[in-house]
């Protein structure tokens, strides 16, 4: 999401120096272009992490297990409609007419949304727009978020729904980096201004099954947390957790949003790297994050509790199963499984270098998705797959 943002304040420059490189011949051209490739690629992984001292943060080590359970293949790949942000799928037949899965991405000024039939992934025609972030869904309600506050419904046919895509003002006009569908009448979004160009406070939003309405959250007890990045719950419970910049973590337990404390899982103090998403099962909940090394943290039902990961690169993405296993991918491709509750994890190979930015599974089936977001636009996308 830093990238991303990043590249808004970045552009002009970039369209600039492509008018005049001609000018100045081929040799300078490759130089200008080779000096912004390494830019861009150093951004994602250190970005605001380089504020963080890393060798006073005490680390848990992860090694390559070559007996891991997922056995990941290349299941589609872009290389016009841009990388892909986010991938999700409906498991209950009773409320959705066709069990498919969904994923969204595409390049800054145009958002994409493809359909998973027959192992076959298809662009959905949908209004357009700008770069999407982030999918989720329930009960028949489809929700898609983007930049520039862009938040669509889709309204499955078994619920009544019409087949079309519906445009919403989502009050705001920041970039949404994330959706949480709790029910089709309480739905919630997070985004900001990580770049600090806009909007001084990070965005949660609400959408009560008619409009959606901007929420207020606490100061936190940290500057320069600009934006949320993702924001999940517990459907039995109605508990809600959102995580950003600084890791940061905002939640209502029942009593208002509120931030909430975190504390180290070793005897180091907690990192302040940016937590990017969550997921979880029941009341237990895993975010991941960081930019030069993967964060980890876990929320037990009563507190939260990270650790730096030794040898793993920053974390975008994270799914938990049914068995509580988690599964979770980043930078470079990475990509690697930890038991809910514990720090202690399996590192996968995914025979990719792009960087992967979300996963999403059922109980058969596993998903996950990126694309060339360590350089410039135009992006590619890659969908990765493995069965259980």
């Amino acid at each position: 999401m830093i990238l991303l943002a990043k590249l808004k304040r970045v552009n002009m420059t970039h369209r600039y120096l492509l008018q005049w490189r001609s000018r100045i011949g081929r040799f300078i051209n490759i130089y200008v272009q080779r000096v912004l490739l390494v830019c861009m690629t150093c951004l994602p992984l250190c970005y605001w992490g380089c504020e963080i001292d890393t060798d006073n943060v005490e680390r848990l080590d992860m090694t390559l297990d070559e007996g891991t359970e997922h056995s990941w293949s290349i299941e589609a790949s872009f290389s016009e409609e841009g990388t892909v942000m986010s991938v999700w799928g409906a498991t209950d037949s009773e409320e959705w007419s066709d069990l498919s899965v969904w994923a969204v991405g595409g390049q800054p000024e145009q958002g994409v949304i493809w359909s998973r039939t027959d192992g076959e992934w298809i662009n959905v025609n949908a209004p357009m727009g700008p770069l999407l972030n982030w999918v989720h869904g329930s009960r028949g309600h489809l929700w898609v978020v983007g930049n520039e506050g862009r938040a669509m419904r889709y309204i499955d046919p078994a619920q009544g729904g019409d087949g079309e895509w519906e445009s919403f003002n989502a009050d705001t006009e920041q970039d949404l980096w994330g959706v949480f569908a709790q029910s089709p009448t309480e739905v919630w979004a997070v985004g900001g201004d990580p770049t600090g160009t806009g909007d001084i406070d990070p965005v949660l939003t609400r959408f009560d099954g008619n409009v959606w309405t901007r929420v207020e959250l606490p100061s936190p007890d940290r500057s320069g947390v600009r934006a949320l990045f993702k924001i999940y719950g517990d459907p039995l419970t109605g508990s809600l957790f959102a995580v950003g910049m600084k890791g940061v973590i905002y939640g209502d337990v029942g009593s208002g949003w509120g931030q909430l404390n975190i504390t180290s899982a070793t005897d180091a103090p907690p990192s302040g790297e940016d937590l990017i998403s969550l997921w979880g099962k029941g009341d237990q909940l895993v975010a991941v994050g960081g930019r030069s090394n993967g964060v980890l943290a876990q929320w037990d039902g009563q507190e939260w509790r990270s650790s730096v990961l030794s040898g793993v690169p920053g974390l975008n993405g994270v799914w938990v199963d049914e068995r509580g296993r988690a599964t979770a991918v980043g930078v470079r491709g990475a990509a690697l499984q930890v038991l809910v509750g514990s720090f202690e994890g399996e590192r996968e190979r995914t025979n990719t270098s792009l960087v992967l930015h979300a996963t999403w599974g059922n109980e058969d089936e596993i998903w996950a998705v990126g694309g060339s977001l360590d350089n410039t636009p135009p992006w590619t996308g890659v969908i990765l797959h493995s069965s259980h």
